[in-house]
């Protein structure tokens, strides 16, 4: 016999107690695409194999467009590579189990290959966290295993800024007429969809325009909603500390109409602009 575990002669001294790990903890996109994790025991069984049921932790912030395969080995000894987005998704929500064999401590590794996308996130989490086992214990101390997903570089190491979107701003249309529905259009927008609000400040140089010259403002935000703006919104424009905020994971382009005041003034035209900082 075994000796004793918890309780007399219930032979389990020797039971084996799963852990996990990763072997490979930090992918960065573009560059290293790959992170690892294996699940193994303190002893060896000579009975039975032990199956395992890995599930994704809840400090996980990954999604399945962050990964174009995952690979393990299943119950049966099969690879088995999940390469769509429907099975990707099935791993993260469900789990799945592994098995270390009779004989052995370890497992076949679990391979994430990450995507590598252009939305800014900096890095993300995925863990490993071990559910339940079979003909085991589950470690205290080990039953959980994170790994990070970096953005690529930027202009420093390890600064995780290489999707940082850049802001920019044009005229879509930089003819206003007095007189017509013909209006002023000035449209912002960024390069990247990111995981982080952006939010920039807005400028109206009224250069050899003045206020008088334009008889209404309109401004339009990410998600499409449009209001015209008040006297003290046209001051805060004028200031440079009008705000405008693309959300996380918004392709939005907030953008700002203006109409000219139809006056009596021989003007030939007047020029204004918007600048972001």
């Amino acid at each position: 016999n075994d000796e004793d575990g918890k309780t007399p002669d219930d032979k389990e001294g020797d039971k084996p107690v799963v852990s996990i790990a990763a072997t490979d903890a930090i992918a960065v996109e573009g560059i290293d695409n790959t992170v690892s994790f294996k699940v193994s025991q303190n002893n060896v069984s000579e009975i039975t194999d032990t199956t395992v049921k890995v599930v994704v932790g809840t400090n996980s912030d990954v999604e399945a467009a962050d990964f174009t395969s995952i690979s393990y080995t299943d119950v049966n000894g099969t690879l088995v590579t999940l390469n769509t987005q429907t099975d990707i998704q099935n791993f993260l929500t469900n789990g799945v189990e592994v098995k270390i064999p009779k004989g052995s401590k370890e497992a076949p590794v679990i391979t994430f290959t990450v995507e590598d996308d252009s939305v800014y996130e900096k890095l993300e989490t995925l863990e490993l966290t071990i559910d339940s086992a079979t003909n085991a214990d589950v470690s205290t101390t080990a039953s959980k295993a994170t790994a990070v997903i970096n953005d690529e570089d930027g202009k420093t190491p390890d600064d995780k800024e290489g999707d940082k979107p850049v802001v920019s701003i044009v005229a879509t249309d930089a003819v206003a007429t007095e007189g017509t529905t013909d209006t002023a259009t000035f449209k912002i927008s960024q390069t990247n969809t990111s995981n982080f609000d952006t939010t920039v400040d807005v400028k109206l140089n009224l250069g050899t325009a003045s206020i008088e010259d334009i008889s209404k403002v309109e401004y339009t935000d990410a998600n499409g909603n449009t209001v015209e703006l008040t006297s003290a919104q046209i001051d805060s424009l004028i200031a440079g500390t009008f705000k405008v905020e693309i959300p996380k994971g918004s392709t939005g382009e907030p953008s700002f109409t203006f109409t000219a005041t139809d006056d009596d003034i021989y003007e030939s035209q007047e020029g204004f602009g918007l600048s972001i900082s």
